[in-house]
């Protein structure tokens, strides 16, 4: 009888092998850790521009490359200005924060594919408007899972190009940038020849 229960321990072991190098088994989601090329970095800082000392941006202090200026440092930030290796350590913190969500709300969650500029474009995109665009029904979010055509993703980014309220320029030509990295690679604050906008005021109309 022992000799038995040996010989169905070992058929079982041999089952369990079996179904393993089948792939029968399922095997754990590998979650996605894509992050910001350094291409992307020097973008950012580029659009971005720097400031040493924290300036009121609508709500919050900002300083260095666009970030939040640390509570704790305001006062030494605005006495002392931030040193540029500071102000770097506060952007690449800023990006890793986005490329969490990017990963695993984008990503993982609707089994995205994207490739780095891809990426790199929603990390532009997103340093400078937060990812809330990421959970809940946003253009651009909406763009992206129909994987729509050039048109209308170049359309989908400019759609966020407000401020207190008020459209302005230089939104408008970010966005077009980042689009133009999200469709063809091209690290550029320059707007590319191919997209254009018109500003067109309805004297308090639609």
């Amino acid at each position: 009888m022992r000799k038995f229960g040996r010989i169905v321990f070992h058929i079982l072991c041999l089952c369990l092998l079996v179904f393993c190098t089948a792939g029968l088994i399922p095997r754990a989601y590998a979650a996605s850790a894509m992050t910001a090329s350094e291409s992307c970095v020097e973008f950012i800082k580029e659009v971005e521009g720097f400031s040493p000392q924290p300036y009121y941006d609508y709500n919050q202090y900002t300083v260095g490359y666009g970030t939040k200026c640390p509570t704790e440092k305001y006062f030494d930030y605005r006495a002392n200005g931030i040193p540029r290796s500071e102000a770097e350590i506060l952007l690449r913190e800023a990006v890793a924060g986005i490329e969490d969500t990017l990963n695993q709300k984008l990503i993982d969650r609707y089994q995205l594919t994207l490739n780095q500029h891809q990426f790199d474009a929603l990390v532009s995109f997103s340093y400078n408007l937060g990812t809330s665009w990421v959970t809940y029904d946003s253009s651009l979010r909406n763009a992206l899972l129909r994987n729509a055509g050039e048109d209308e993703m170049v359309y989908a980014f400019s759609l966020y190009c407000t401020a207190g309220g008020k459209y302005l320029p230089g939104l408008v030509t970010r966005r077009l940038c980042e689009a133009n990295i999200y469709l063809n690679g091209v690290y550029s604050k320059q707007v590319s020849d191919a997209y254009g906008y018109v500003y067109y005021d309805a004297n308090g109309g639609t």
